[in-house]
């Protein structure tokens, strides 16, 4: 059975990504220069290329992790219903999502957190996360729907805006 966020659990969600945002401190997420190009080569070694552009990613998506706490905060508060799943398996991921959590909004698997961006065991802990096994209901309740980044975003602020237009992902099935 998968649990749903309500409004208050928003405090332990919003505690604990506080948390894991100050433990980076503010250089994590300073801004990076792409490394300059000059003559079609990189003005520093591949190796210090390579290191700004992990910085780079590494600060992005530490930051979406903390700006997707604030789209939870919008959809429950609009009463839209959004799980935290640890997927056993994901299938047609183009990555391994093991340890990964999957941010579910109306049974679209919209957001993926990586264990390093939130703290997953305290989430566990505090009872936030919901394990889904294969080929089970919730499995297909909170399955990926053929859907790209453009039209989830989309979908998701509509939601927001006008949460009667949201699906119930209860009801699909």
């Amino acid at each position: 059975m998968v649990k749903y966020i309500t409004k208050s659990d928003l405090s332990i969600l919003v505690n604990l990504a506080s948390r894991q945002i100050n433990e980076k401190k503010e250089g994590f997420f300073d801004w990076q220069d792409d490394p300059a190009i000059e003559d079609g080569e990189f003005a520093v070694g591949c190796k210090a290329a390579a290191k700004i552009y992990k910085a780079k990613l590494d600060g992005a998506y530490a930051e979406r992790c903390a700006v997707t706490v604030g789209y939870i905060i919008g959809a429950v508060n609009a009463g839209l219903k959004v799980a935290l799943l640890q997927k056993v398996k994901e299938p047609g991921l183009p990555f391994n999502a093991e340890g990964w959590v999957v941010v579910s909004i109306c049974g679209y698997p919209i957001f993926h957190w990586a264990p390093w961006d939130f703290p997953m065991e305290a989430a566990q802990k505090e009872g936030l996360i919901s394990l889904v096994e294969p080929n089970t209901r919730d499995d297909t309740v909170h399955a990926w729907k053929n859907t790209n980044k453009p039209k989830e975003l989309t979908m998701l602020l509509g939601w927001i805006a006008d949460p009667s237009s949201a699906p119930d992902p209860e009801a699909s099935t």
